[in-house]
């Protein structure tokens, strides 16, 4: 199993390009492996024969450095690794433990030795008899150990549905597990049952953006601007790029977006930034790298537009489609996906998201979140009213890196470039 991203410590298997007996060739894809960022192409880069895959398509989990096929020089026989296992090819190993965070004996005092806390088992109560249960029938009310009632309640089953085969006619957790509804019977707990719900496996992919926006949130105190900007002008030089153009490019507001964002950066440094604790620093890059959030099936990805602010409009617009499309065919290569130095979150194709925040991609120390196009009532220089198509611009900033005051001017300049979308061209 390769390392296709620095992070990465197992992948799932995908979908075999190659099977045994096929010949290889350097840059030829061998097998489809979904990592912790994306589902990637593994492209061999040797010459060589498959003589037996180990790890079949749907294999999770696998560690890397795993064994997970067997390739031949040329020439050799293929057959005679017909019966060859994993454990013929040394056996597989677990994957490794994300490194843990050392903390100085001297940040914390030390701590008294604390008593191991005895496990907490869940065990049913016990059955009663006798006069409880006499006094249970007396009041009309069913005998239910207390573990056999909070699981009848999570499974929609009414108590007086179930028979208790306790003593006593006590309902026990087992007459829970095994309660099947009689056929036919359309009573609540019919109804709660044909309500099922479906168990979505987590995806390798999955797991890492729920760690990451979840570290994004514990560790970067977010705050937020808003500016409501006009588009106006924006849109109206775009419509008048894209008639003359001829078919050889079409324009769309989020590239003219990407453009404005790389421009500002490079006016506003910090926010240009990550913060980096382990290293004492704060690092401020000299280029624009631009993360565009793109929706695929299987999350969201953020493929990236390299020196934007050095890029055209027409460049931007080609390379922001190419990555949009190999991004939710899962055919992102680590280089166009890891990195990047600020990053745009575009709902405005939502007609009814006028605003949103998003939470910032670390290590970045910011985000633009950007809402739908709406007209809205402006006063006119008559004194009467007029119409302006304007958006919501909401950044988050990390408050460690970039200051409040700078994440206000920030926006403020970015706001300037959208209203007098011309600047750009220069």
């Amino acid at each position: 199993m390769p390392a296709l991203s620095p992070t990465m410590t197992a992948g799932n298997i995908g979908t075999w390009q190659k099977q045994p007996g096929d010949a290889i060739n350097p840059g030829d894809v061998l097998v489809e492996i979904e990592t912790d960022k994306a589902q990637m192409d593994f492209e061999f880069q040797e010459e060589g024969i498959l003589a037996k895959i180990l790890k079949q398509s749907g294999e999770k989990d696998v560690a890397v450095g795993n064994p997970i096929a067997v390739i031949v020089e040329e020439g050799t026989d293929v057959e005679a690794f017909k019966e060859f296992t994993l454990e013929d090819a040394g056996g597989e190993k677990k994957p490794a433990a994300p490194p843990k965070e050392e903390k100085s004996e001297a940040s914390e005092p030390p701590k008294e030795a604390e008593p191991t806390p005895t496990p907490k088992v869940e065990v049913e109560q016990p059955e009663r008899t006798g006069r409880l249960e006499t006094v249970l029938e007396r009041e009309g009310r069913i005998p239910i150990s207390p573990l056999a009632k909070q699981l009848a309640l999570e499974k929609g089953i009414p108590v007086k549905n179930l028979k208790g085969t306790g003593e006593g006619g006590r309902i026990t957790k087992k007459d829970v597990e095994n309660y099947k509804p009689s056929a036919g019977v359309a009573g609540p707990a019919a109804t709660v049952a044909a309500a099922t719900s479906k168990d979505i496996e987590l995806t390798s992919m999955r797991k890492t953006i729920a760690t990451r926006l979840k570290e994004s949130m514990n560790n970067s105190p977010h705050y937020y601007v808003q500016s409501s900007v006009s588009v106006s002008k924006l849109l109206k030089l775009r419509q008048a790029l894209n008639s003359s153009a001829n078919g050889a490019y079409k324009l769309s507001v989020n590239d003219f977006l990407i453009k404005a964002v790389a421009a500002t950066l490079i006016k506003h440094p910090q926010v240009n930034s990550s913060y980096r604790e382990a290293e004492g620093i704060i690092k401020q890059y000299s280029t624009a790298d631009i993360s565009v959030a793109v929706a695929t099936p299987v999350g969201l990805m953020t493929p990236i537009v390299q020196a934007a602010h050095a890029k055209g409009l027409a460049a931007i617009s080609s390379e922001v489609k190419e990555l949009s499309v190999k991004a939710r065919d899962g055919k992102l290569k680590p280089e166009q996906y890891q990195g990047g130095t600020f990053t745009i979150s575009n709902m405005g194709m939502n007609p009814a998201v006028e605003r949103f925040t998003a939470v910032i991609n670390p290590p970045q120390a910011g985000i633009l979140a950007v809402g739908t196009v709406k007209k809205v009532a402006v006063p006119a220089q008559d004194g009467g009213v007029e119409w302006d198509e304007q958006i919501v611009l909401s950044g988050s900033f990390d408050h460690r890196a970039v200051d409040g005051a700078v994440g206000g001017e920030f926006i403020k300049d970015l706001k300037k470039v959208i209203e007098n979308p011309l600047e750009l061209l220069l």
